[in-house]
């Protein structure tokens, strides 16, 4: 028996790879009535549409965080190099002078 043209298969199908399970159900299901393949393959194919735009989308707002922290942590490490370049050896020389 072909496991492909069971309709379990086909029904995993729709849920998992809803492109590929749209065309499963409509070459291999011949016994079901055309509304219902209709209506799998409007359910299915605007849910996979939608997590495909959401994914973008997702995949776009973690791109834009990483680029506000690189500039945060940019601007963490310039201070830290300014004070230890440029206060850090002022204070150290006040300090030893006082201390004479």
């Amino acid at each position: 028996m072909d496991y492909f043209r069971t309709t379990w298969f086909i029904m995993a199908l729709l849920i998992v790879v809803a492109p590929v399970g749209i065309i499963a159900m409509w070459l291999f299901k011949i016994d079901w009535d055309r509304e219902a393949k209709v209506a799998l393959s409007a359910i299915f194919g605007m849910l996979f549409v939608f997590l495909c735009v959401a994914s973008a989308s997702r995949t776009k707002l973690d791109t834009e965080i990483n680029a506000q922290q690189t500039v945060v942590v940019t601007e963490s490490t310039t201070k830290i190099r300014v004070y230890r370049d440029y206060f850090k050896p002022l204070l150290t020389e006040t300090d030893e002078a006082t201390m004479s």
